[in-house]
């Protein structure tokens, strides 16, 4: 799994994959025992999200493979053990969303999990290979690209539960972070998972809640506010009624933090 995501060596991202697609193809699954199962299904989410970010894979080896590797692990993926046709890869994640909507949050997590930058300056030792030494396990763009599309799909299907549960707040913080860490190298999909989020009405007015708590904050950076209100202009364009709270708000001399009054001022 490390080595697929390595960002500094394309042929070793390529031979894992396709050799991780061979293993766990849909024989060898059948003929694991039972400890061996067990191991794959811990794995299944993990594995889902790697395929599924190759299925684009410029390499028509890797893609195929992929797309296969896909189909496989929906299966094992799904309560019922359904067989989920594969379509193009641009549709087929949507699918999957809407198929395997139970696994959102598992799913969302890995995929947050792998956009964490680990690379070289974070030495691990958990990350040393005896043979290679130190293992770069920070993303290139293409897995950047590729997984920060991922989240929209299933973003769109995500019900956020209120603004102090621990999975709101930690969908919330990992999409400040991408927005804050990709936005230069990936405006346009930075912008858009906050658009899929808050397409639902009630996440758009948690993440309101939310920023607007956390803006009341001593001594935030510029950047940090520069964040805030580049988000909040993306929530207030997917959902009315955050815009309607914020105009509302200030009218009334509501609680909306300095902060983000700019927004509407």
């Amino acid at each position: 799994m490390r080595r697929c995501y390595q960002a500094d060596a394309e042929l070793v991202n390529r031979r894992a994959l396709l050799a991780l697609a061979s293993v766990v193809g849909s024989e060898g699954w059948d003929r694991m025992d039972a400890l061996q199962r067990e191991q794959m299904t811990r794995m299944k989410v993990p594995l889902l999200v790697l395929a599924m970010a190759n299925m684009s894979n410029e390499n028509s080896q890797v893609a195929q493979a992929s797309q296969l590797f896909v189909q496989v692990l929906a299966k094992h993926c799904s309560k019922e053990g359904k067989v989920i046709e594969s379509t193009s890869p641009e549709k087929y994640p949507e699918i999957l969303a809407t198929e395997l909507v139970d696994l959102a949050f598992p799913i969302l997590t890995e995929i947050f999990l792998r956009l964490q930058n680990r690379g070289a300056e974070n030495f691990r030792e958990d990350l040393v290979d005896p043979k290679i030494g130190q293992i770069d396990n920070s993303l290139n763009f293409f897995y950047e690209a590729r997984l920060l599309s991922l989240l929209l799909h299933w973003l769109r299907k995500l019900q956020l539960d209120n603004c102090s549960s621990k999975e709101s707040l930690f969908i919330i913080n990992n999409l400040l972070f991408c927005t804050y860490t990709f936005s230069r190298r990936h405006p346009v999909v930075t912008r858009e998972v906050w658009f899929a989020l808050c397409q639902n009405e009630q996440n758009a007015m948690i993440v309101i809640y939310s920023i607007c708590a956390m803006a009341r904050l001593d001594n935030l950076d510029q950047t940090v506010v520069d964040l805030f209100q580049d988000v909040m202009a993306e929530i207030t364009y997917a959902s009315p009624s955050a815009f309607e709270y914020l105009i509302t708000s200030l009218n009334n001399h509501g609680p909306v933090p300095y902060n983000v009054q700019r927004l509407v001022g």
